[in-house]
Parts: C-alpha cells; structure tokens; sequence
C-alpha cells in the first residue's frame, strides 16, 4: 500500500471514528462489501466514499479489515461512542459478561486439577496464572480454528451470528470437558493418594495438536 493510500485509510478510519451515524455507515459499508467480494465492481458513493480504502482493504485482506475495524470499536468506546455493532449492543458489558465466564471456568479448572495434586504442590500464585493462561490458549485456538474453517467453507466473511454461534459452542464444549474433568477427578479420589493421577485427556483441542 502507497503512503497515499495509507492516508486515505487513516481518513477512512478517522472518519468512522468521528462520526455521529457511523453505525449506518458501518452497516451500508458491510452492505457493499457483500456484492464487492462476488467480483461486482461497486464501490461507495458520495459521503461514503471516504470509506472506499477501507473496502479495498476488507477485500484484499479481510483479517487485517477487520483488526481495524476493531480499533475504531475500541477508540469510540474510549470515548463514549456507539459502537459500528449499532444501538441496542453495549460492547463494554458484552465484554465484560465474556471475560466474567472465561474466568470463572478456568477457576473451576484450577479447582479440580489441584485435587488430583498433593496439598504442597498446588497450584498457586504464578504457576496457577501460567496454567490457566495455557488452557485460555488452547481454547482460543480453538475457536479459531473454528472460524477459519467455517470462513473457508463459506468463502466469505463470518456473519456476527455465526461468530456468535461459534463462541457459543465453544463454552458448551468447555463445559462438557470440565464436567468429564469432575467425573475423572471423583474417580481418582477414591484411589490411594499415591495412586492417583493426572491422566486426564483434554477435549477441546485444534486439531493441528492431535
């Protein structure tokens, strides 16, 4: 990209992040996008061309279309704007609600892993960061995973629903190997303490790990 056309995508940024009704424009922007990406030469017009870089970008390279999309989220959240999702989405609390659930899961998986460990070497402190640090990597790479196969499928962008859905899956997938985790950890603790094990096989995976 030319130093020009990187202007040109700052202004398309800037304006999106300025803009009293950029969830309309978001929205007619995606619009566009969907007929563009069939190879139908259409562009946008008037007071939307300013956004024509952007567009450019969304079809030559959607995942870095999106990353910036996800800055102008982020800079109108800082300053109190509506998010390009539209009203009736409170972003903040949306992402608050997630981070709550994945917090409390891998709390619940620190629990029963150190049941299955000798009282001296729980996890604690650092070592219980790193591993629940390890097991949220697993599952984002996982739900990405997901996505980028569903878009590969589709040869096309992911609707919000979609994204939704996989997200959704994914905590029904984690519970479902956190209640096998409770059901393995009953079963080693009717063993001797010194028979006891930490065998358990985790399900939600990528698959490239398997």
């Amino acid at each position: 990209m030319y130093v020009s056309d990187k202007q040109q995508l700052a202004d398309a940024v800037n304006d999106l992040i300025e803009s009293s009704d950029a969830a309309k424009c978001h929205k007619q922007l995606m619009g566009v996008y969907d007929v563009a990406a069939k190879d139908i030469p259409v562009r946008l017009a008037g007071r939307l061309a300013v956004l024509n870089p952007l567009l450019e970008l969304m079809l030559a390279d959607y995942d870095a279309a999106d990353r910036v999309l996800e800055l102008v989220d982020r800079k109108r959240s800082e300053a109190g704007l509506e998010p390009l999702g539209g009203a009736g989405f409170d972003r903040d609390k949306y992402m608050r609600e997630m981070m709550a659930t994945k917090r409390a899961r891998q709390r619940r998986l620190v629990e029963l892993w150190n049941q299955l460990r000798p009282a001296k070497d729980a996890l604690k402190g650092i070592a219980r960061m790193n591993f629940e640090r390890l097991h949220a990597a697993r599952w984002q790479e996982v739900r990405q995973e997901r996505e980028d196969a569903l878009r590969e499928r589709k040869g096309s962008r992911l609707t919000v629903e979609e994204r939704t859905e996989i997200i959704a899956q994914l905590w029904r997938d984690v519970d479902a190997e956190l209640e096998a985790l409770s059901d393995y950890v009953q079963a080693e603790l009717r063993k001797p303490a010194s028979a006891r094990g930490t065998g358990f096989t985790f399900r939600v995976v990528p698959k490239k790990g398997n």
